[in-house]
């Protein structure tokens, strides 16, 4: 089955909504926010993303755009470097179908599409007891929510379907 490359998700659509709880937690008003804070809004908006494509990489299923993304994907599966500041700083804060091996495509498109915000929604508020869009995960949280994506993916290899 062949399958389309678009964009799935993008920080951007979620930079507005972060950025209000960012400033409601720190009690700040957007004029007193400084490039680092600006940088963590961004990590906040893009935070789900990162888990996904951390979980990629892991997995080797995420396809490396230009010889000089290696290093930075050995980062992630090494954990020295959190996924959501990969996708800042390698994808712009984007997920695409272009990001994903051939392998792996047609999963991704059905998962993340149709179920994987609301497993990653329930788990930031029933596990970690916080919000999305108001957190910065860490590589503990990721560690507790990967057995989720490897479920799903373990599902779909056996025929179902998010849809």
């Amino acid at each position: 089955m062949a399958v389309e490359n678009r964009l799935l998700d993008k920080a951007d659509w979620y930079f507005e909504d972060a950025l209000t709880n960012y400033l409601y937690s720190y009690q700040l008003q957007n004029g007193e926010l400084t490039k680092d804070d600006y940088r963590e809004v961004h990590r906040w908006a893009a935070n789900h993303i990162g888990f996904f494509v951390t979980w990629l990489i892991q997995h080797d299923a995420k396809e490396m755009m230009s010889p000089d993304e290696e290093t930075s994907l050995q980062s992630v599966k090494d954990e020295q470097t959190l996924g959501v500041d990969y996708v800042l700083d390698w994808c712009d804060g984007k997920l695409g179908t272009m990001d994903v091996k051939k392998d792996f495509q047609a999963f991704v498109n059905d998962y993340y599409n149709h179920q994987y915000m609301k497993d990653y929604s329930e788990f930031v508020v029933n596990d970690l007891y916080d919000l999305p869009l108001e957190f910065l995960g860490s590589w503990e949280d990721y560690h507790l929510f990967a057995p989720v994506i490897d479920q799903a993916y373990a599902d779909y290899l056996a025929g179902k379907r998010f849809h």
